[in-house]
């Protein structure tokens, strides 16, 4: 069967990735992504007819081609995603506050083979200094703490982020509640945090509200809320209560530790009104220099 979509050209090994590994977080929200000089992207292929769009949580998009939070960093790379022909834009995590990141290096390469399977979580990774062959090889891991911006620039840049957006797409906004102390957890303030960071991203121009409860480069406790069902149930009825009606609520999720966890937290995510899953976030594993040291900046 003839196709006239047009040809991607290639990519890996000639061309590195639009993320600037050897610059700094804030060096790739301000300037990039990064596109060799010459490169042109291939023009997206027509859409198909408005009755065959599908479906999300209430939305009609082109396709079911997206990119989840992490990648998009701010505007300028929700946009990038958007006419390269992804329909599902994710804008990275945001936080209430200002926060830095952690330090460089953020992301690295690893030496690794085949997948990552559950047996394997207690390996010690190593760095890969020379590049892969063949994109099948390439393998990251990274820490970026989930740094975010001040509230002004946030409601602008989202704003900017849903503008870049064409018929036939959506934006998603990931949201993290931010602890204020050391048992921070159990307080009605860190989840009041999480609520009012995801009314506000609705205000901003969200039309779809993820709370990440799963990140594992924070030490703060955020990040691991996911398998806790109690307080899955807790946080997300408050943002669904808290959020217009036409907002869906979507909760991140990491491994969990067995089924019968995994199907409690489901079960209570769905009582509190939760829409929709997204999952996993990035396995937890320990990774080394050549000399043994850890291979990711401080955090």
């Amino acid at each position: 069967m003839a196709c006239d979509a047009p040809t991607i050209p290639p990519w890996w090994p000639q061309h590195g990735p639009i993320y600037d590994i050897d610059k700094t977080y804030a060096h790739n929200a301000a300037e990039g992504p990064f596109v060799p000089e010459g490169v042109t992207l291939p023009a997206r292929p027509p859409r198909p007819p408005k009755d065959k769009w599908m479906d999300l949580l209430g939305y009609k998009v082109a396709s079911p081609l997206g990119v989840p939070a992490g990648p998009l960093l701010n505007s300028r790379w929700t946009t990038f995603a958007a006419r390269a022909g992804f329909d599902i834009i994710t804008y990275k995590t945001i936080r209430s506050q200002p926060t830095e990141g952690h330090a460089h290096p953020n992301v690295v390469y690893i030496d690794t083979r085949g997948p990552l399977s559950r047996d394997r979580l207690g390996e010690v990774l190593k760095i890969r200094k020379d590049k892969a062959p063949h994109i099948e090889d390439v393998a990251i891991t990274n820490s970026f703490g989930m740094p975010s911006r001040d509230k002004e620039y946030l409601r602008q840049d989202i704003r900017a982020a849903r503008d870049g957006l064409e018929e036939g797409q959506v934006l998603i906004v990931s949201v993290v509640g931010t602890p204020g102390g050391c048992n921070a957890l159990a307080t009605h303030d860190f989840f009041q945090d999480f609520v009012d960071t995801a009314v506000f991203a609705a205000e901003s121009g969200a039309q779809i509200i993820e709370a990440n409860f799963s990140c594992p480069n924070v030490v703060t406790g955020e990040g691991k809320l996911y398998g806790n069902p109690d307080v899955v149930y807790k946080i997300s009825s408050r943002i669904v209560h808290a959020l217009p009606l036409d907002i869906p609520l979507v909760i991140k999720v990491g491994v969990f530790d067995d089924f019968a966890n995994m199907r409690q937290v489901f079960w209570e995510a769905a009582r509190a009104g939760v829409q929709g899953i997204c999952g996993i976030n990035t396995l937890s594993m320990k990774v080394v220099d050549e000399e043994g040291e850890p291979a990711l900046g401080p955090g």
